[in-house]
């Protein structure tokens, strides 16, 4: 394990982006607690991969039918 970091194994290819992903997640839980929607949290978790500088994509359920907020998706990056 790299010493200060006990989410990157360098014996995993990914390691070091998964340990990444894993801390913003702790962030957000740690900012924002239980009990609020999942649509909150994955915009909460949007603003921290930004904030890390961490490229990621929105994925919008394909079972409803897209509002105007999701067909606008810069409002929410």
């Amino acid at each position: 394990m790299t010493k200060g970091n006990n989410y990157i194994d360098q014996k995993y290819p990914l390691s070091e982006l998964t340990g990444k992903i894993i801390k913003c997640a702790i962030e957000v839980h740690q900012h924002l607690g239980n009990g609020f929607q999942k649509v909150i949290y994955q915009r909460a978790l949007a603003v921290e991969f930004t904030n890390q500088f961490l490229g990621f994509k929105r994925v919008m359920n394909k079972k409803s039918k897209p509002s105007s907020n999701q067909t606008n998706q810069s409002s929410d990056n």
